[in-house]
């Protein structure tokens, strides 16, 4: 399936980039080191406008403005990733507003770069921001985002605030799977809010109106049938300057989307699995097929917009119909004082329920490639393979790593094997 990427790019270069409206109170000199960046402030019209505090100045700023969402005014606030000295003006604004969820999607730190402040506390931990107590009731960590509740207490009055970060997505880029982040989308859906959402990132443009594109996009799909996202990010970009900040994120927005409305949905609930495989291997296992081919359909579009598809190795790569991309292969560190330079081997990795990269998928060692598994095996600690075809080792040298075959274990449907590797001396 074909995909016109140069139609996103025309669209998305129909609008203005940079400031086209005024934000004269976000540049007051003594508002400025509130900015994140320099260039970019709170539009004056759409900002959002903290309570006075008496002798403190220009109080009522924030780096955050209003944003529309589908048919409902102030559906969410876009704003920077809180700084040091914006810490206690975010928590001012989460209570005053009556935020019951914040979607982050900005690590602390990228590239060496500080993006944004830790501004909740550690879980079962607590913290006191200027009056007002921020306790950490629960975190769930997954591979690609953790869940957090707090709860926020004001004097007598206390509330819960969920906290969505999203931990996968690369600053200027995308995310590698418009699976990962489709998921966490329809997670976001679930958690009902009668208040303005809170989106932030590092700068709180791109990748907050990223999101803010999306979940508006499938807000309207649900009560419309339909969606038009060139038109609802002229909507939100006429209220914060450079939401969905360049092409990439547009045309990202839209494989969501795709994922989300068009890619029908393959849960099991545990209950019911037996039926499940009934009915997907009934009638000639066609059902099953078109699952297959719809799997197919969805890695094939991921595969296209790769930035850069794998530099097949002939002696490294082993199996050549079932090369990784290049950027995502695992890396070998150098192993001798005369290797200079790092190597790549055809193995990903993949991630669990719960664990970011739980496992690593390879194929089975040729003789070309013996030697490079059994680094791999030592570099990154592995201690447990498991093979789905014949391996019998005995005793090996791959490299410098020594392999002994220990004990084996016989079992009805597997043999276990006991293999103990070392490094040569």
């Amino acid at each position: 399936m074909a995909i016109k990427f140069d139609l996103f790019k025309k669209q998305h270069d129909k609008f203005p980039r940079g400031q086209t409206k005024s934000w004269d109170v976000g540049k007051l000199s003594e508002n400025k080191s509130k900015n994140r960046y320099g260039n970019l402030a709170a539009y004056d019209e759409t900002r959002v406008k903290l309570n006075f505090q008496t002798g403190l100045g220009q109080s009522d700023n924030i780096n955050a403005n209003f944003i529309d969402g589908y048919k409902m005014k102030k559906t969410y606030i876009a704003t920077q990733g809180p700084k040091s000295n914006t810490l206690v003006d975010f928590w001012r604004m989460i209570w005053q507003e009556q935020v019951s969820l914040i979607v982050m999607v900005t690590n602390l730190i990228e590239n060496g770069k500080t993006k944004c402040e830790k501004y909740w506390p550690e879980e079962r931990q607590s913290v006191c921001v200027k009056g007002l107590q921020v306790q950490s009731v629960k975190e769930e960590i997954y591979p690609d985002y953790t869940k957090r509740t707090m709860r926020l207490m004001n004097g007598d009055q206390n509330r819960l605030v969920v906290q969505m970060h999203y931990t996968q997505w690369p600053d200027h880029g995308v995310p590698f799977y418009a699976k990962s982040l489709a998921c966490f989308m329809e997670k976001i859906l679930e958690i009902k809010s009668d208040s303005p959402v809170v989106v932030h990132c590092s700068a709180g443009v791109g990748r907050t109106g990223t999101i803010i594109l999306i979940d508006a996009c499938l807000r309207m799909a649900k009560a419309e049938g339909f969606f038009n996202a060139f038109d609802t990010l002229g909507k939100i970009r006429a209220q914060r300057a450079n939401l969905v900040d360049n092409e990439m994120q547009y045309r990202f927005a839209h494989l969501v989307l795709y994922e989300v409305l068009c890619v029908p949905n393959y849960d099991v609930p545990c209950g019911r699995f037996t039926d499940e495989i009934k009915h997907l291997l009934a009638n000639g296992k066609n059902l099953l097929n078109q699952h297959w081919l719809g799997i197919n359909r969805i890695c094939t579009m991921d595969w296209q917009r790769l930035q850069a598809q794998s530099v097949v190795l002939p002696e490294r790569f082993g199996l050549h119909d079932y090369p990784a991309a290049s950027d995502k292969c695992l890396k070998l560190f150098p192993s001798q004082p005369t290797e200079r330079n790092l190597r790549l081997i055809n193995a990903v990795f993949v991630d669990g329920f719960k664990k970011k990269n739980k496992f690593i998928c390879i194929h089975t060692p040729t003789q070309s490639t013996i030697v490079d598994f059994w680094q791999m095996i030592d570099q990154y600690k592995v201690e447990h393979v498991i093979v789905l075809n014949e391996f019998q080792p005995n005793e090996l040298c791959a490299g410098d790593i020594q392999v002994i075959l220990k004990k084996t274990f016989q079992l009805k449907r597997c043999t276990i094997l006991d293999i103990e590797n070392s490094r040569v001396d």
